[in-house]
């Protein structure tokens, strides 16, 4: 009778999971954008033996362009038989109520825990009720459906064949870079066992799985022996044109009824790589003492994410002037996003009795994420009335020389 109702037990266990990614229809008002905001409940059918706690995670994510503040509840759940609690973390986190969803990765998602604990004089049974979320507006709620069921006895624990585990399983990289996981792959059971290998990638990504020792060669499944692990890396490779984000991978473990999945999140950075260079593409220009000489740059970045709060800025002789215009900007996308460089105004004026030959005159553009520096040589001549006075001087002088000489002659 006791096999029969362990039995009975397992099935309601495996019966009842429910996969369910529920998007909040509440939040069509402009508030929040087209898209609004989905919350992921991945099991709404728990099973929960006597003196035993349900643990239920809960993701809110935020797919508009404006920030959103939601109000989350319980409804219809009997509080003289049940305690719960929605709180921030299951270990020391704290009670929650409402929840700010941000605009931007990583503050447009929060992760928080439901746990619900039978109080001791809770007959065993079947119990409803619903998690309601609100936006603060008072727009109309989402209501996802939850069923607990009490049963009399504790349940046993069932113990997996497979298990997957991974040290590091966020990995970042700048767009352009592959990610690599070392994964273990541990037989728990009394068997030796083949193992097929699967890898869900997003759209777009492609990846493969390698031996931890054997880089150079790709495989689908292997034996593992009982009781052994064998170490893996995978590989997951993103398009060329991969945009900054944080994108989910799963690698998927089977060998008959047994599977094991783990989840991967690969963070990608962006590249920002400023470059600068005048119009003309020549490193060496001519200006004249006490004259103003304009010259055009030529800003872009060649990297595939924004460059934030760029100051153009130079090191030049002492005594000269030099000004940009706009000598800021705000922020400067990828090239293959713009299409086309900005163009910097570059004026420099050397002093009016700056000696003629080749100075130095340096120019940098300096972004939260990258910078260019260029070195200009800057010829300076003298104003073309010196050449006239000069001209001038060296005339009367030779005048005078062929007066004296004259004169000297006559004698």
């Amino acid at each position: 009778m006791k096999r029969q109702l362990c039995s009975l037990v397992l099935l309601l266990l495996f019966g009842s999971v429910i996969f369910a990614e529920v998007p909040v229809l509440a939040l069509e008002t402009s508030s929040l954008g087209a898209e609004g905001v989905t919350v992921h409940v991945p099991y709404t059918g728990i099973v929960v033996g006597r003196k035993e706690k349900a643990e239920m995670d809960i993701t809110f994510k935020n797919n508009s362009d404006r920030e959103a503040v939601l109000e989350v509840g319980l409804e219809g759940l009997d509080k003289e038989k049940w305690d719960a609690r929605l709180v921030s973390d299951k270990w020391r986190g704290h009670g929650v109520s409402r929840v700010m969803l941000g605009k931007d990765d990583p503050f447009d998602r929060v992760k928080t825990t439901l746990i619900l604990e039978p109080l001791a004089t809770t007959p065993p049974g079947e119990y409803e009720f619903s998690l309601v979320v609100k936006h603060e507006t008072g727009e109309k709620a989402i209501v996802i459906p939850i069923t607990l069921d009490l049963v009399a006895e504790e349940i046993a624990p069932v113990e997996e064949v497979l298990d997957l585990e991974c040290s590091y399983p966020v990995v970042e990289n700048p767009a352009g870079r592959n990610f690599t996981y070392e994964v273990g792959l541990k037989n728990q059971g009394q068997e030796d066992i083949v193992v097929d290998l699967k890898l869900s990638l997003p759209a777009g990504w492609s990846g493969h799985v390698t031996p931890r020792w054997e880089s150079d060669r790709k495989i689908q499944s292997l034996k593992v022996g009982s009781g052994s692990t064998e170490r893996l890396n995978i590989t997951a490779i993103p398009p060329v044109r991969v945009e900054k984000s944080r994108y989910p991978l799963t690698f998927i473990a089977v060998s008959g009824e047994e599977q094991a999945q783990i989840e991967l999140e690969a963070v990608v950075t962006g590249t920002y790589n400023l470059k600068l260079m005048p119009e003309t593409q020549r490193l060496s220009f001519e200006t004249v003492a006490g004259k103003e000489r304009t010259l055009v740059l030529y800003l872009w970045n060649e990297g595939t994410a924004a460059v934030e709060n760029i100051e153009i800025y130079s090191s030049k002789p002492e005594g000269w002037e030099v000004s940009f215009e706009p000598d800021k900007v705000q922020a400067l996308d990828a090239y293959s996003v713009k299409g086309k460089p900005d163009q910097i105004k570059m004026t420099i004026k050397a002093p009016d009795r700056t000696i003629p030959g080749d100075y130095q005159v340096t120019v940098t553009a300096a972004g939260d994420q990258s910078q260019d520096t260029i070195v200009l040589r800057a010829t300076v001549k003298v104003p073309t009335t010196w050449g006239w006075v000069g001209i001038g001087i060296i005339v009367a002088v030779l005048v005078l020389l062929f007066g004296i000489f004259w004169k000297l002659k006559r004698r």
